[in-house]
Formats: structure tokens, sequence, C-alpha cells
């Protein structure tokens, strides 16, 4: 994998990471209602993933652009209220974390041996 690829794919996940870390600071008003919030499901957390994939891959897109492709039907409050529940939980926002960067190396695999075989090939006599 290429220098570029790299930096291109640690500054992705850190813009998404910082964005969904930024989400955990909430008033004190709120903690009380979501603490009665029911934990993640699977499904859910599966949902939170793709639309953060899908961001990922195409960084054109909005949360709202995402949220349609992958979850039609769902707002974007009720994506927030996913997000925040989420966040309550360090061992799930591990899980994204590993989900999207395993998702970013699988989709820079390809861009890392095609570029060394091309520096390969440039280095053949």
């Amino acid at each position: 994998m290429t220098m570029r690829v790299r930096v291109i794919i640690g500054l992705s996940l850190c813009g998404i990471l910082g964005g969904v870390s930024a989400l955990a600071v909430r008033p004190q008003a709120q903690d009380w209602e979501e603490s009665s919030a029911p934990d993640v499901t699977e499904a859910e957390l599966s949902l939170f993933i793709a639309v953060y994939s899908a961001m990922q891959a195409d960084h054109d897109l909005t949360v709202e652009t995402a949220l349609g492709r992958e979850a039609p039907g769902m707002t974007l409050e009720q994506f927030r209220q996913l997000e925040r529940r989420i966040q309550r939980q360090e061992r799930l926002v591990d899980r994204v974390r590993q989900a999207l960067l395993d998702t970013a190396k699988a989709r820079a695999a390809p861009v890392g041996p095609a570029s060394a075989q091309a520096r390969d090939k440039k280095q053949e006599p």
C-alpha cells in the first residue's frame, strides 16, 4: 500500500471517527433520557456501519444521502439517536472503528499491489 493511500485512509477514518466522537459530548438533561434507551441490536450496528462505509467510499455523500441508500425510511434524527446509543458503549465504538478500518483496507488492497507491480516494471532492465 502506498504512503499516499495510507494517508488518505487515515485522514478518512480520523474524519469519520472524529465526527462520531464529537457526538459523545451531550448536555446532562439528555443523559437521563438516553440512559433508558434499549441496547443496540446487531442489525442496527450493521446499518450504522453500512451508512458510514458508504460515506467512506464516496466522500461526496451526506449522511442523509447515505441513509437513503442504506436505510430507506430512517430519519436523520433516528440515525443520530442510534449513533448516541452506540457511543455510550465503548465496545461498539471499537467494533465500528475496526469495521471501517477493515473496509478501508479492503478498498485500498487492489491499489497497493498494482502500484508495487508498476514500480517493479519500471525497475526492470
